[in-house]
């Protein structure tokens, strides 16, 4: 969420206007773009931090955002706080007093070819104070916005240039020395997603952004001379990574099937559908960027897109393509929210054909997904080893099925995608 964008007067205020709506839809938990002071009173992201320990003042005052916090807590939603601990912004008071006792002389990289702006030094140590100026700087800010707003977990920008996971670990614990009470979540930005740095493989955090699942899918709903099936694999069943479809740092979804697939419309539409049912039935936990639930397709553009004005466009509510799939989104939200097995790390694929572009998967024995990645129809098209024989109902369409010889025979439309339930 970018409050500037999302909130129809650009303030936390506004936000809260919205949140019955988010709340209807079935999200749980929303993560804001940065809020901390960046670039004065400019329309920007806010990735440039200059003030640490002050909000952008045109978002609203420090009251505001504490009753957000609180309005969201009343719906059972979280708030996640995108933190910028990499670098910070040419004039932040610590670059300005100085910058070799915060961070480091030159890149912290010389060969990335990424470079924001000047980088914490979090493995400078001052003999005299006896302690690193950075760490603990970093640390004294995590642990005021934790404890005096009651945030619920951090996503940590550009985590492969901060290069250091004893940070990381360390703003994780205190994270939840101050939230003792209350679950908390920490994830990172690393492209391209690795998994050492997940706690389920001994690394810091929770969780790791996967810009895979995007270039994944968006490859195999735009490009149908070929169906990558492995990949397709990987992207749907890898646990504890934050998938996504569109996000700030890549054009919008349904844009890029226009640009990329040359399909508008109706045929646009349905893959905007298929890729929805992907998302939000994999493993991994969803990720939709504002507007992507009803079908935003304005282009970035490839300058200065941090500081474009992109306010939401409510109105598209009022096309029936638009409504259709905000239902599918709400729909999906709730299977995911009521069913034990969509808790589970895990997918069990059960059948795949790559000539006719199918791949089917199993969340448990009662619940399975049908993808179809073809602009052709397949009548009476036969999927075999389903997990349990007998009648099974869509999720989505309410249309059912009998299961015989754990064999389905069924009608596939372009880019149909079915969510089966067993039932009992």
């Amino acid at each position: 969420m970018y409050v500037a964008d999302f909130a129809d007067n650009g303030q936390f205020s506004g936000v809260i206007e919205k949140l019955d709506y988010l709340c209807d839809l079935g999200f749980n938990a929303i993560e804001l773009l940065p809020i901390l002071e960046s670039m004065g009173t400019d329309h920007d992201w806010g990735y440039s931090t200059r003030n640490f320990f002050a909000l952008k003042t045109t978002y609203g005052s420090t009251g505001d955002f504490k009753q957000l916090i609180d309005e969201c807590h009343k719906r059972k939603i979280r708030v996640i706080f995108d933190a910028v601990f990499n670098h910070t912004s040419t004039d932040c008071p610590l670059e300005i007093i100085d910058h070799n006792y915060w961070y480091y002389q030159g890149k912290h990289h010389p060969d990335d070819q990424f470079y924001w702006g000047p980088e914490f030094n979090y493995e400078h140590y001052d003999e005299q104070q006896n302690l690193k100026p950075a760490w603990k700087y970093v640390t004294d800010v995590v642990r005021y916005w934790i404890s005096e707003f009651h945030l619920d977990g951090i996503r940590f920008d550009a985590a492969k240039q901060m290069d250091n996971y004893d940070i990381l670990r360390e703003l994780d614990n205190v994270a939840h020395s101050v939230r003792t009470s209350q679950p908390f979540y920490t994830a990172a930005e690393y492209v391209p997603e690795t998994p050492n740095i997940l706690k389920s493989n001994g690394g810091p955090v929770d969780a790791c952004w996967s810009s895979s699942f995007h270039g994944v899918l968006i490859n195999n709903l735009t490009d149908l001379s070929k169906l990558e099936l492995d990949l397709m694999k990987y992207v749907i069943g890898a646990p504890d990574l934050v998938n996504y479809l569109s996000c700030h740092d890549n054009e919008r979804f349904l844009f890029l099937l226009g640009k990329q697939g040359n399909a508008f419309d109706d045929d646009a539409f349905i893959r905007m559908r298929l890729a929805m049912i992907i998302l939000i039935t994999s493993v991994g936990i969803p990720f939709i960027a504002q507007g992507d639930e009803f079908g935003e397709a304005r282009e970035w553009g490839d300058k200065d897109q941090n500081k474009k004005k992109f306010p939401m466009q409510w109105d598209l509510l009022n096309n029936e393509r638009n409504r259709s799939l905000v239902d599918t989104c709400k729909k999906l939200l709730l299977l995911r929210k009521q069913r034990e097995d969509m808790k589970e790390k895990t997918a069990n694929f059960i059948y795949e054909h790559h000539d006719n572009r199918v791949l089917v998967y199993a969340r448990s024995k009662e619940l399975v997904i049908i993808t179809h990645f073809s602009n052709e129809e397949k009548k009476d098209y036969e999927i075999n080893n389903f997990p349990q024989n007998g009648k099974w109902i869509d999720w989505l369409s309410n249309e059912e099925y009998q299961i015989d010889n754990n064999t389905l025979k069924t009608n596939l439309k372009p880019f149909d995608g079915k969510v089966l339930v067993l039932q009992k």
